[in-house]
Order: C-alpha cells, then structure tokens, then sequence
C-alpha cells in the first residue's frame, strides 16, 4: 500500500531529474536518486536496510544485509548468464549434484593444493597429455602398468630397480 510519494526538486541544477521517493505502511522505501553517471532506483526494507539498486547502465545490485539468499525454482531451472563473464566469489564454494557436467573450452585451474578423491578415474586426451613437476610419486597398492608402443625412461645420474625377480625381453 502506497503511504507517501513525493518528488523533490534536487538543488543540483547540473542534475536534470529529481528525487523521487515511495514508502509502504511497513517502512519499504523505493526512490529514484539522480546521479551524474546516471540515476539509480534504491530500495530499502522497513528497518531502512539497502536492498536493491537498478542503475541506469542496467547493472542490478541485491544486497542481503543478513541472512542467506536463496535462487530457487521449484519446477524449472536457474540460469546465471552473463555476456562478459560470471564471477563467483566466497570463502568457500560448495556445489552438491548427483551428477555435474562441464562443456568447457579452456580450464585454467590456480590453486596452492588439489585434492581429488573418487572411486574410478578415466581420462582420455586426444593429443599430448604433458605433467610437469619438481618431484612425481606414483603409488599403486596391487598393479602399476605402463602399456605403450615405446616406452623411453632416461635418468641423468642413476636409475634404481628393486624386485624379487625382474623380467626382461
């Protein structure tokens, strides 16, 4: 329910708008502030806590001043696109799906550690699969296999083999 809307002249006379505000009975305030770059529609919640602003560019701010916010549809998707790109940032980001799929056309990862844990892992490269490290350990509980047309190992100062029993030709 509309309570009050007023608009008042802004004393900027650079500024060809005026300030224009609405207010519910439960204190939900909407104005239109003029700005130089553009004006901005703000609204602010009963306790006079930012909300949203929709500024002329067409970038939309929501701002949550506690509490979650959840994007939900209950029988349809939630799509987030963005033509310049999405950024996500957080202390911590937590996707939970039964099943994730990444179409993808460079993966660029930066990260101090990687952990990865599962029960089967496949990976197919059609071209060069490259790994670069200081240091490379391989541990296989049972069973280490190296299947390839050719196989070349080179070691600049020495190369060390210990079996019981080792196979040649």
């Amino acid at each position: 329910m509309l309570v009050s809307g007023m608009a008042t002249p802004d004393l900027d006379e650079e500024t060809v708008s005026s300030t224009m505000e609405l207010t519910t009975t439960s204190g939900i305030l909407a104005q239109v502030l003029p700005r130089p770059d553009g004006d901005v529609l703000r609204v602010r919640d009963g306790k006079g806590r930012l909300v949203l602003d929709v500024r002329e560019d067409g970038t939309v701010v929501l701002h949550v001043a506690e509490g979650d916010l959840e994007l939900r549809a209950r029988k349809g998707r939630v799509r987030i696109e963005g033509s310049e790109g999405v950024h996500i940032a957080g202390p911590q980001v937590t996707v939970e799906t039964p099943h994730l799929r990444q179409i993808i056309g460079v993966l660029e990862t930066h990260a101090r550690r990687i952990v990865e844990k599962a029960k089967d892992s496949y990976r197919d490269v059609e071209g060069v699969s490259h790994l670069s490290a200081k240091q490379v350990q391989i541990k296989a509980k049972k069973t280490f296999r190296a299947i390839a047309e050719r196989l070349r190992m080179r070691a600049k100062k020495e190369a060390k083999i210990q079996a019981e029993k080792i196979y040649l030709g």
